[in-house]
């Protein structure tokens, strides 16, 4: 049997995948999306 879906998968059995799919829960996620995403720009700003 199948399911087909609409969306994004990733692979947590990664630790890529993993930290992947936890970045994109914490951008939807709406009580954390904007402290996150500015906790982001900042961390990437230093790279």
């Amino acid at each position: 049997m199948s399911y087909e879906f609409e969306g994004n998968r990733y692979d947590c059995g990664s630790k890529f995948g993993f930290l992947l799919a936890n970045v994109e829960y914490g951008l939807l996620h709406q009580e954390i999306k904007s402290e996150f995403a500015a906790y982001l720009q900042q961390r990437v700003s230093k790279i």
